[in-house]
């Protein structure tokens, strides 16, 4: 694939040169009819430029890449954004090398990065304290003991708040971040706290009213980032249905688990709410499946939300007695499948040697939700 990139400058000729399979890439100021090119990626558009390409490059495919790296305009990022999409040019954010190069080749060859599969999981709750964050904390170490890479958890709960460090990075601070243009995939894990099981958390989140002003194309960016940062992301979504924070999440993370529980009329209001997500999200929440948590409460058994949710329960988890060590290994063994499943899939490298388990002493005193 040959490349030709219209700009005021040379800085995209090396980043461009980097992407696979890019035969060659050649840079100009202006339309140049002696270049040869499958695809032009430009650094500034406007209607004269649009007029000359009509006529030096005609029907050829197209990409402005919009720099952000000095902070993010609003109305000039949503008048450039609203007029390609229009001229249906893709529009790619420049914050950091790292992730312009994957954003560039996802709209080069669209059907080799739809093939590549994300990074990351969605545990979402169908209602609060429905056991998601105990389930994550369980998957995130599990997969932390297992592969080489760094591993993240992300609480998308707008009410969460991190009891052992208020300075702690959250999904706020790094959106603020983003708009500012210093936000990369380095920052995110930099800021990250690294736990005592070597699991990357992202906790403490603005208020629910704060979380409905997030803007879904920047939000979605700052998650798309997170992907590149942590080889394994497990992000957990809580059950507010009329904002930004759950909302995208639910449609850009392509593997999604329900977190459901026995709780009858928990769960009753989830099912009155799907129609409602459906709304918003263009997103049908029939056939995603499931992790049962059995917790003795109700009588709402597995085969009954399985039926109303169209989908069937991955994993099991019975009711356990809380604040046992006894709880977190049978959670643990309960979850190893699935992770092992999630390591074949997206090819992640395994740690040669197993480390030794810690004591789950500690363990005790953490909070569960």
């Amino acid at each position: 694939m040959n490349i030709l990139i219209i700009g005021e400058t040379s800085r995209l000729l090396p980043l461009v040169r980097v992407i696979p399979d890019v035969e060659d890439v050649h840079y100009a100021l202006k339309p140049d009819t002696s270049i040869t090119a499958d695809i032009l990626v430009l650094d500034h558009i406007d209607a004269a430029m649009l007029q000359s390409i009509h006529h030096t490059h005609p029907n050829k495919r197209m990409v402005y890449v919009y720099s952000a790296r000095g902070g993010l305009n609003h109305e000039n990022y949503k008048t450039m954004r609203e007029g390609c999409q229009r001229r249906q040019i893709p529009l790619v954010t420049d914050i950091a090398d790292d992730q312009l190069i994957e954003e560039l080749e996802k709209c080069l060859f669209p059907n080799r990065m739809k093939a590549k599969p994300q990074p990351a999981i969605a545990l979402v709750g169908c209602h609060r304290r429905a056991g998601k964050n105990t389930f994550a904390q369980s998957i995130a170490e599990i997969m932390a003991q297992k592969i080489t890479g760094a591993v993240g958890w992300i609480d998308l709960d707008p009410y969460a708040l991190d009891d052992h460090d208020s300075g702690n990075a959250s999904i706020w601070s790094l959106y603020r971040e983003y708009e500012s243009g210093v936000l990369s995939p380095e920052r995110i894990r930099e800021t990250a706290r690294r736990d005592d099981e070597g699991v990357y958390r992202i906790v403490g989140n603005a208020k629910l009213d704060t979380a409905r002003q997030y803007k879904p194309q920047l939000l979605e960016q700052v998650i798309r980032m997170s992907f590149q940062a942590f080889d394994f992301t497990v992000f957990t979504v809580s059950p507010y249905w009329d904002n930004t924070l759950t909302l995208v999440p639910l449609r850009l993370i392509d593997r999604k688990y329900l977190v459901a529980t026995s709780r009858v009329e928990e769960m009753q209001e989830f099912y009155a709410a799907k129609p409602q997500i459906n709304f918003h999200t263009h997103l049908d929440l029939t056939g995603v499946p499931f992790i049962f948590n059995f917790d003795g409460l109700d009588n709402e058994t597995e085969k009954i939300v399985s039926a109303k949710l169209g989908a069937n329960a991955v994993v099991t988890v019975p009711n356990l007695p809380r604040m046992k060590v006894k709880e977190t290994d049978e959670i643990r063994e309960k979850f190893e499948p699935l992770a092992d499943r999630w390591i074949t899939e997206l090819s992640l490298n395994l740690r040669n040697v197993t480390p030794e388990r810690q004591s789950l002493i500690p363990r005790w005193f953490r909070r569960s939700s």
